[in-house]
C-alpha cells in the first residue's frame, strides 16, 4: 500500500485501525486457504470533509467497520487529531473538519498566501 493519503494527518490514527481491519481480514483469507486476492487500499482522502477509505473490493464484515471509522473523523480534527471544539464548516472555499485552533491557523494561512491576489488588477478599473 501507498503510504500517501491526501488528509492531515490527524487521521492518521484512524486510518492505522483501518490498516489493522484489512490485515486482520487478510490473515482470515490466508488461513482458511482461500483463492482469494488479499484486500488492498485503492484511495485514502478527505472528501467533504470526511475521510474516505476506498478499497480494491467490497466485503460487508469490513465495510461496516470502514464506514465507522469514516464517521468517527467527522468528529475528529483532519489537521491536529482532537476531538474538542471540532466543527465541520466551511473553510475559504472547501469543507473542512477543524478544531477552533486549526481553523484558524488554517484561515490565517490562507489570508496570508491571498491577501495581495484579486481575480482583476484594481487598477484595470482606472482605463
Amino acid at each position: 500500500m501507498n503510504e500517501y493519503y491526501e488528509c492531515g494527518d490527524g487521521w492518521i490514527p484512524l486510518i492505522e485501525e483501518a490498516k489493522t481491519i484489512i490485515a486482520k481480514y487478510n490473515q482470515k483469507l490466508k488461513e482458511e486457504d482461500l483463492d482469494t486476492e488479499p484486500l488492498e487500499f485503492i484511495q485514502i482522502k478527505e472528501k467533504w470533509g470526511g475521510l474516505r477509505i476506498y478499497l480494491n473490493y467490497y466485503v460487508q464484515e469490513v465495510a461496516e467497520q470502514i464506514h465507522e471509522l469514516e464517521g468517527k473523523s467527522l468528529y475528529i480534527c483532519e489537521h491536529c487529531g482532537t476531538n474538542k471544539n471540532v466543527k465541520r464548516d466551511w473553510t475559504h472555499g472547501w469543507i473542512m473538519t477543524l478544531c477552533e485552533k486549526c481553523r484558524e491557523e488554517e484561515l490565517e494561512q490562507f489570508n496570508s498566501r491571498y491577501k495581495n491576489t484579486n481575480s482583476f488588477n484594481e487598477n484595470s478599473n482606472n482605463n
